[in-house]
């Protein structure tokens, strides 16, 4: 099962048996020599030394991040919906998650207005603050994640006002520490599978999540004919 402490463990066993009514016991050693003084007493302090056992520390992260859909609210106006998923592929609970992502570096100089209209998430504690802008980071501190365990966010960003088609592409980037503070890292990686080559390394594959929002002309008003049956 996950654990927090890698180690050190120490483990003995016990023998017993009886010889002609008498009982005899004896604890473990650690090693091959169960009578280290060689005095054929074996179940002095001396030879009942626990077997030390540690397991190394492996930690790993994955992320993806897919566009769930695409909702046209009204003209030149979108809601963009992106579901994130979060794998512990480590061997150890990681602590203090973080994960970003900076919708002002795709969508600055494209001339439209964003916000967040909701994000949320049953397996993290979200930062609220979260705008994409000032504030990129969407948990909140002292967010874990257990050893084999996902983690999703969901987050829906309405885009308006753009005057032209629009076709970018974005990546998120997550971070935790290990119990033995070892910093890991990935890049998102498009779609819902952290690792779609399936060699347990999340970190070759970051193919950015594409985004395309359609432009559409507004209706054109022929003025001489409104002008011309206002005047009639």
């Amino acid at each position: 099962r996950p654990i927090d402490n890698l180690g050190v463990f120490n483990n003995s066993a016990e023998v017993s048996g009886s010889v002609g009514g008498t009982q005899y016991s004896d604890g473990t050693n650690d090693g091959d020599n169960s009578d280290l003084n060689n005095n054929e007493i074996y179940n002095e302090s001396s030879d009942n030394i626990p077997t030390p056992i540690s397991f190394e520390e492996s930690p790993s992260i994955g992320l993806a991040k897919n566009l769930s859909s695409v909702t046209e609210i009204s003209t030149n106006n979108y809601d963009v919906s992106f579901e994130f998923n979060v794998v512990n592929l480590g061997n150890i609970v990681l602590n203090d998650l973080s994960l970003k992502d900076d919708l002002e570096s795709v969508f600055s100089g494209l001339n439209v207005d964003y916000y967040i209209k909701n994000i949320s998430s049953s397996d993290f504690t979200i930062n609220n603050g979260y705008n994409g802008k000032d504030d990129i980071e969407l948990l909140a501190s002292g967010n874990t994640l257990q050893k084999e365990s996902i983690g999703t966010i969901y987050i829906t960003i309405n885009v308006n006002n753009i005057t032209s088609n629009i076709s970018v592409f974005n990546s998120a980037v997550v971070m935790a520490k290990s119990p033995a503070l070892v910093d890991v890292e990935d890049i998102s990686q498009n779609g819902k599978d952290v690792d779609p080559d399936q060699n347990k390394n999340a970190n070759d594959n970051s193919d950015p999540t594409p985004v395309n929002l359609e432009f559409k002309s507004l209706p054109s008003i022929d003025t001489d004919t409104e002008t011309e049956t206002l005047a009639s």
